[in-house]
C-alpha cells in the first residue's frame, strides 16, 4: 500500500512538475511579449511626440506649438472657433497638429490648472466652474447668457440706413445675468446720463480682470504680435490701460475727429476700374455716421504714392492738426489684403459684414527700441485699441480680429488718440465694409463719450 501510494505520489509530482514547467515557459513567453509590446508602445509614443514637436516647431510664423500649449486643448476641442478664419490648407494642418499634440496639451493644461496659472483661487467666477468647463472652452469662461458665436446669415441693411440702437426684438435675453445689462452711467455731477449707441444687452465675451491681468492669456486671446516686434507686460498692463479716460471735449466749435487714409487707393472686390467704392468712400460713410452722432469730423481724402505714403501722410496730418488744434482723435482707415483670396466675413446680429482690426506700431523690435523712432503716446494708443477691442468683443462678437502689433511707428506718435484700423479685405465687397462701419461708429462713440464703457465689459 505504501509502495503504491509512493509510486502514485511520484507520478503526480512528475505531472505537476511538467505542468509547472510548461506553464512557466508560457508565462515567460507571455511576459516577454508583453514587455516587448510595452517597449514598442513607448517607442512609438516617443516617436509621435518627437515628430509632433519637430513638425509644429518648423511652422515658425504660425507659432503653433506655443499656441497648442498655452491655449490648452483648444486646437483639438475648440476647432470651430479656432479655425474659423483659416484657409482650407491651414485648417488641415492645424487639425493634424492638434491630433498629434492632443495628449500633451491635456497634461499641460491640467498642470496649469493645478498650479493656478489658468484657474485663479478665490475668484468667484472661476470657482463657479469646474476645470472640465474650462477645458472644453479652451481656457475661456463662458458665463450664462453669453455666447461666443453669432447666428443668422442675412445681408441686413444697405449703407445709409438707420443705425441699430438695440438688439432685434427676437433676441432672448431672459437668461442673461442681470449684470450683463447695459448700465446707465452718469457724469461727475451724477445727473446727466451718458448715452451711447451700443446695444442694450451684451451678447458676446466678457473677460475677467484676473484673466486680462495674465499677460500670456491677454496676448493670446486679444493680440497678434508680428515677428518684427515684441511687447512687454509693462506695456500691456490692463489696469493702467483701462484706467485711461479717452473721452473727448465735445463743447468746442472746432473739429474733434480727423479721418484720413495713408493708402487711399485701396479698393474692394466690387470696386471696378471706374473709381468709387474704395476706402475713401468708406471714410465718407464713417464720417456721415459720426457726424450724425454730433461729432465734428474732417475727412481728408488725400492720396499719396505708396512707397512714401506714411512720410507724406505725416506731413499732411501735422498740417491739419496745426490748423485744427481742437482735433482729439485721428483715424487712419485702411483696407487689409489676403494672400489666400478667401472671402472672410463677420456675421453680427444676422448681418454679413467685413471684419475689422485695430493696429498698433510698437516702435521696437525683439531686440529693443528702434533708435530713430519714438512714440510718447504709445500707452494711450494701446489703451484706445484695447478698450475698443473689449467693447467689440462684448457687444459685437466676431466683428474684430486680434489687435495687431508691428514694429514701426505708423504716425501714431502724432496724437494720444490715434488709431489705425483695417476695414475688411480686398475680397470683401464695398457694402460689407460699409456695414461694419456702423458698429465701429458705435464703438468709437462709446469710448469717446463714456469713460467706463470698456470697464463695463470686464468682470471685476
Amino acid at each position: 500500500m505504501c509502495i503504491y501510494c509512493r509510486d502514485d505520489s511520484i507520478e503526480s509530482l512528475r505531472a505537476d512538475h511538467r505542468f509547472a514547467v510548461m506553464f512557466g515557459i508560457k508565462m515567460s513567453r507571455y511576459q516577454k511579449a508583453k514587455n516587448t509590446w510595452w517597449m514598442k508602445g513607448r517607442i512609438l509614443w516617443l516617436a509621435v511626440m518627437t515628430a509632433s514637436l519637430i513638425f509644429a516647431g518648423r511652422i515658425g510664423t504660425m507659432d503653433v506649438w506655443r499656441r497648442v500649449l498655452e491655449r490648452a486643448i483648444e486646437p483639438a476641442c475648440g476647432l470651430p472657433g479656432y479655425l474659423e478664419d483659416r484657409t482650407a490648407e491651414e485648417k488641415w494642418r492645424e487639425i493634424l497638429i492638434g491630433m498629434l499634440c492632443y495628449p500633451m496639451p491635456i497634461s499641460g493644461y491640467l498642470g496649469q490648472v493645478e498650479m493656478g496659472e489658468v484657474s485663479v483661487s478665490g475668484d468667484p467666477i472661476y470657482d463657479k466652474y469646474q476645470s472640465s468647463d474650462l477645458l472644453y472652452n479652451g481656457g475661456q469662461i463662458i458665463l450664462p447668457g453669453e455666447s461666443t458665436e453669432t447666428e443668422g446669415s442675412g445681408h441686413g441693411r444697405e449703407p445709409g440706413d438707420s443705425l441699430p440702437t438695440e438688439l432685434p426684438s427676437g433676441d432672448d435675453t431672459s437668461t442673461a445675468p442681470e449684470s450683463t445689462e447695459k448700465e446707465e452711467e452718469t457724469s461727475g455731477q451724477g445727473e446727466q446720463v451718458i448715452e451711447t449707441h451700443l446695444p442694450n444687452v451684451i451678447t458676446g465675451k466678457r473677460y475677467t480682470r484676473l484673466q486680462l491681468q495674465n499677460f500670456k492669456y491677454l496676448v493670446d486671446q486679444l493680440y497678434l504680435v508680428h515677428s518684427s516686434t515684441t511687447v512687454y507686460p509693462s506695456q500691456l498692463d490692463v489696469d493702467t490701460l483701462l484706467s485711461k479716460n479717452l473721452t473727448i471735449d465735445r463743447q468746442g466749435k472746432g473739429a474733434q475727429i480727423l479721418i484720413h487714409h495713408t493708402h487711399g487707393t485701396e479698393g474692394f472686390a466690387n470696386s471696378g476700374t471706374g473709381g468709387g467704392k474704395t476706402i475713401l468712400e468708406v471714410g465718407d460713410y464713417l464720417t456721415d455716421l459720426l457726424t450724425g452722432y454730433g461729432y465734428k469730423v474732417i475727412h481728408d481724402r488725400s492720396i499719396y504714392p505708396y512707397d512714401t505714403a506714411y512720410s507724406e501722410a505725416q506731413v499732411r496730418v501735422k498740417k491739419i492738426l496745426a490748423e485744427n488744434p481742437s482735433i482729439q482723435l485721428v483715424i487712419d482707415l485702411h483696407r487689409d489684403a489676403t494672400a489666400s483670396q478667401a472671402h472672410r466675413i463677420a456675421t453680427v446680429n444676422g448681418e454679413v459684414m467685413a471684419p475689422l482690426m485695430f493696429f498698433n506700431g510698437m516702435c521696437q523690435t525683439p531686440d529693443g527700441p528702434i533708435d530713430y523712432l519714438s512714440n510718447p503716446y504709445l500707452e494711450d494708443n494701446l489703451a484706445l485699441s484695447l478698450q475698443m477691442k473689449l467693447i467689440a468683443e462684448a457687444y459685437y462678437p466676431g466683428l474684430t480680429r486680434p489687435n495687431f502689433l508691428k514694429a514701426y511707428q505708423y504716425n501714431q506718435h502724432l496724437l494720444p488718440r490715434y488709431t489705425l484700423i483695417e476695414a475688411g479685405f480686398d475680397t470683401n465687397t464695398f457694402e460689407e465694409v460699409c456695414r461694419s462701419m456702423e458698429p465701429l461708429a458705435n464703438i468709437l462713440d462709446a469710448v469717446l463719450s463714456d469713460p467706463k464703457a470698456a470697464n463695463g465689459c470686464v468682470w471685476e
